[in-house]
């Protein structure tokens, strides 16, 4: 599922790099970013919280998943 990303100030990223969950866990590939929004492949199960990936120059860019307000919120 595509779940869309706000980042802070995105560096270029590689599409495909691997994303990690504060506890280190792979959780998805990054897609794109314009701006401070992105698009990425995410584990909607294991996106709470601070999500990671690293940039082509190696800094660690921190991401918060939102959720879009057209998406289901299992109470309809």
């Amino acid at each position: 599922m595509y779940q869309y990303l706000f980042c802070s100030h995105p560096p270029d990223i590689e599409p495909g790099q691997n994303i990690v969950n504060e506890s280190n866990k792979n959780v998805g590939k990054f897609r794109s970013c314009v701006g401070q929004n992105g698009l990425a492949l995410l584990r909607l199960a294991e996106i709470s919280g601070k999500l990671q990936v690293k940039s082509k120059s190696g800094q660690i860019v921190t991401f918060r998943a939102t959720t879009p307000n057209w998406w289901p919120s299992g109470n309809d």
